[in-house]
């Protein structure tokens, strides 16, 4: 896999990559397939919001190492006087749109679940109702198929109160994404 490979099946799509905000670049190649380019260059939001998906998915690790922290949301009842730790929203969030966060918060219950490392050659499943976060990982390229999507939106927790980001704020140029992917393609021919 080359630059020019990759600028051809993406013109053939007529899509452009943009820096998305959990630390990567995304190429969607078709409306199913996408790559992602994860690199310590990429900018990156200041915390990642624990989240799911409005589809299931399959990954396959090409090069690097992809870590994620998996995590159980659960609600609970509203016990009067209690500030709840955690709370879930639903949004829509799309690059080039204006980012569509439903008002209301739902109170959530947060356990963590454990810490992931797939490293090169691994492929993982995971479903639209899964939650996670992917900031641990610093290196990694990876190929996603993308089932039909099952919800109209999203679900983001966040610290009660705290402000959330959307992760298509700042997608940069796509020449900018274009020499951040040829950056991770590099490393990954040195074996990183």
């Amino acid at each position: 896999m080359n630059i020019d490979f990759l600028r051809n099946a993406a013109k053939e799509y007529g899509s452009e990559p943009y820096c998305f905000g959990l630390g990567f670049v995304q190429l969607k190649l078709t409306d199913k397939t996408r790559m992602h380019f994860w690199h310590e260059s990429v900018p990156h939001v200041e915390r990642e919001e624990i989240h799911n998906h409005r589809y299931d998915f399959k990954s396959h690790v090409l090069a690097g190492r992809l870590n994620f922290s998996l995590y159980n949301v659960q609600g609970y009842a509203n016990i009067r006087g209690y500030t709840p730790e955690w709370e879930r929203f639903d949004t829509k969030c799309v690059p080039g749109e204006a980012d569509v966060t439903m008002p209301t918060t739902t109170p959530v219950h947060v356990a963590h679940l454990g810490d992931f490392r797939l490293a090169e050659g691994s492929v993982y499943k995971f479903p639209h109702d899964a939650f996670h976060t992917t900031e641990e990982t610093e290196f990694a390229i990876t190929y996603l198929e993308r089932e039909p999507k099952v919800r109209e939106f999203a679900s983001v927790v966040k610290k009660h109160g705290a402000v959330s980001t959307c992760p298509f704020a700042n997608p940069g140029t796509p020449e900018e994404a274009w020499e951040l992917i040829n950056l991770a393609l590099n490393w990954a021919a040195l074996g990183f």
